[in-house]
């Protein structure tokens, strides 16, 4: 059995290194994101807009799945600004 070492093999191109992978990954998800959060709200809902218009099956659970996040984080912020609006009147 030979192992083959370096670029000597028959491969025609190098193979990325992970850094070079996690870097393509973070460059893309700074694309995605924006860095202002009015950019980034924006992206996220157009994204969310763009899953929700699909008629994929899949894109309708993820859809289904992120509107009942949505919900839940705002019934949690609507119930802690109802407690400290509570504990201010106090």
């Amino acid at each position: 059995m030979v192992l083959m070492s370096g670029s000597s093999g028959g491969w025609d191109s190098p193979m990325p290194s992970p850094a070079v992978f996690g870097v393509s990954s973070f460059a893309e998800a700074v694309r995605t994101y924006p860095a202002s959060p009015d950019g980034e709200r924006r992206a996220v809902l157009q994204r969310l807009e763009q899953v929700c218009a699909s008629s994929k099956n899949v894109d309708q659970r993820r859809c289904d799945t992120a509107w009942r996040i949505i919900g839940k984080a705002h019934a949690r912020l609507q119930a802690k600004r109802a407690a400290e609006a509570e504990a201010a009147a106090r």
